[in-house]
């Protein structure tokens, strides 16, 4: 049900089905994710945080394209975000 919900045409079900599935250990959710990170001001600290706790090249791979935005709180947070995951991580 909530890869259905991935595919949804509201933003708001479309986080929630990715954020539930990421915190299900499921990678699925991670494109959605950060598609909401770029697009919606108001989802972004929650579903970066999402990104975060996925211990998963899935998420901390979408964290660093995440970080070549253009937009700086989009950079900053992805950054705050990868460093919560993977202090060590080389990006």
């Amino acid at each position: 049900a909530l890869r259905v919900g991935l595919e949804s045409p509201s933003p708001w079900v479309r986080f929630a089905a990715a954020e539930a599935l990421t915190y299900l250990g499921h990678t699925d959710g991670a494109a959605v994710l950060a598609k909401t990170v770029e697009e919606h001001p108001a989802l972004r600290s929650h579903a970066l945080k999402a990104l975060a706790v996925m211990d998963d090249a899935a998420c901390t791979d979408r964290l660093v394209d995440l970080m070549g935005t253009a937009d700086p709180a989009v950079r900053y947070g992805a950054f705050l975000a990868l460093r919560m995951a993977d202090e060590n991580h080389p990006a």
